[in-house]
């Protein structure tokens, strides 16, 4: 949030460089063996259309969910799987978002996924 689109490769490749080069820098086969994850797992807010499940009720304009962040959309499409959950707060109902129901959503991305997922999201970014 609140940071310019262009910054998000940069930041992204230098948490998933750093996991990387745990593996290989650590001290000691144990704590290598600990940075070598299998998943991700990505826990974020998205609106989602309060009528998504009957296609009915929803405009032509409506989009099913809203990504709060845009590298989300990303992360959900490569996902392995995703669940969402319904998020206990008071939120100001601005007019675009009246239809819209605050979700919290989690997803799970291989680790073999994340490359796919830099690279999309530097493309995202420079066609912006």
């Amino acid at each position: 949030m609140n940071l310019p689109p262009q910054l998000l490769p940069p930041l992204y490749d230098a948490l998933f460089d750093e996991v990387s080069w745990a593996t290989e820098d650590e001290p000691t086969e144990k704590l290598r063996n600990f940075f070598r994850f299998k998943f991700y797992i990505i826990v974020s807010k998205v609106y989602k259309h309060k009528n998504a499940h009957q296609k009915k009720g929803m405009s032509a304009s409506d989009e099913e969910i809203i990504y709060i962040k845009p590298e989300d959309e990303i992360f959900h499409e490569l996902s392995s799987w995703s669940f969402e959950f319904s998020l206990h707060t008071q939120q100001l109902a601005t007019r675009e978002l009246r239809d819209y129901q605050q979700m919290g959503l989690v997803m799970a991305v291989k680790t073999d996924k994340i490359p796919a997922f830099r690279q999309q999201l530097k493309s995202f970014i420079e066609g912006s």
